[in-house]
C-alpha cells in the first residue's frame, strides 16, 4: 500500500532546519516523514514526529495555532485525503489479483492460508527483452510468472563449450538459450534452493512479463508458517532446476544435461 501511496504523493525535502508553509492547500493533506524529523510546536509544548509518522493539514491552514518544523535533511511525503482513497481502492484490487493468482498455483490450499500470503508478494511488470537478473548475481527474490514469458539463458565457460560443439550459443557473449517459462510457473527459485548466486540470466519475453514477487525475507515467513507447502515448492523446484540444466540445441531435437550437482558445484554452492 505505501508503494501505491507514494504514486500519488509529492515528495517533499529541507536541506536545512525550516518553517513548513501550506500556501495554496485546496483540500486536507496528509504528511507522512519519510526521513528525519518534524517538530510541531503549540505554545510552550512540543511534539517532535519520527520516520513513518504522519500529521494532518486540514485546508483551513489559516487558522493553524501550531508551527511544523522540519529539522536538517527531513524528506516528506503529502497526499489529499482523495488520493488516499484510490491508493486503497487500487490497493485492494491489486490484492484481489493476487490472491486469484495465488490460488490458481495452490488449488489445494485453503482460502484462509492463500490470504495471508498475499501480503507478501509484490507484483512487478518487465517490459520486452528486459533482464530481470543476471546469471551470477546475488539472489534475493522468487518470481511467479502470470502473465507474458521469461527466457532463461546460461553463460557456457570454455570447458563446456569445448564438450558441446553443437549448442546453440552466441560466439561472442558465450550465452545459450535453456527453455521458456510459461504463465504459472515459478523462476528464480535459488532462495528456495538455499543458494545466493543466479544459476542463469531471466530476461523478458516478447510480448514482456508480468510476476508476482517474494523476496528472501518474506519466503522465510512463508517457509515457518508453511512448512509443508515450503518443502513441496523445494522439490518442484529441485525438479525444475535440474530440467532447466539441460541445455538445448537451436533444434530442440537434441540436448547435453549438466547436472544439477555439476551445476552447483560450478556456482561453488557444494
Amino acid at each position: 500500500f505505501l508503494s501505491i501511496l507514494k504514486k500519488y504523493s509529492s515528495l517533499q525535502s529541507s536541506s536545512s532546519t525550516q518553517i513548513l508553509k501550506f500556501e495554496g492547500i485546496e483540500s486536507n493533506l496528509l504528511y507522512v516523514i519519510v526521513s528525519g524529523s518534524v517538530i510541531i510546536s503549540k505554545e510552550k509544548s512540543c511534539v517532535t514526529l519520527g520516520e513513518e509518522e504522519h500529521f494532518l493539514i486540514s485546508s483551513d491552514y489559516s487558522k493553524l495555532e501550531e508551527r511544523y518544523i522540519a529539522l536538517e535533511n527531513t524528506k516528506l511525503i503529502s497526499i489529499s485525503m482523495h488520493q488516499i482513497i484510490k491508493a486503497i481502492e487500487e490497493a485492494e484490487t491489486q490484492n484481489q489479483t493476487k490472491l486469484e493468482i495465488l490460488k490458481s498455483k495452490f488449488p489445494e490450499t485453503n482460502l484462509e492460508s492463500i490470504s495471508r500470503m498475499v501480503p507478501w508478494f509484490y507484483q512487478k511488470s518487465y517490459l520486452e527483452k528486459q533482464i530481470i537478473f543476471d546469471e551470477e548475481e546475488l539472489a534475493n527474490d522468487v518470481f511467479l510468472l502470470y502473465e507474458g514469458e521469461v527466457r532463461l539463458y546460461k553463460t557456457l565457460t570454455t570447458h563446456y563449450k569445448a564438450r558441446h560443439q553443437d549448442l546453440n550459443s552466441n560466439a561472442s557473449s558465450n550465452s545459450c538459450f535453456v527453455v521458456a517459462i510459461e504463465k504459472n510457473n515459478f523462476f528464480g527459485e535459488e532462495p528456495i534452493l538455499d543458494s545466493t548466486k543466479r544459476f542463469f540470466q531471466a530476461v523478458a519475453g516478447t510480448f514482456g512479463a508480468r510476476c508476482l514477487v517474494i523476496n528472501n525475507e518474506k519466503y522465510q515467513n512463508l517457509k515457518n508458517e508453511f512448512p509443508e507447502l515450503c518443502d513441496y515448492l523445494y522439490n518442484k523446484s529441485r525438479k525444475r532446476v535440474l530440467k532447466r540444466t539441460r541445455i538445448m540445441t537451436g533444434t530442440f531435437q537434441r540436448y547435453k544435461e549438466l547436472t544439477l550437482r555439476d551445476l552447483l558445484k560450478s556456482k561453488g554452492a557444494l
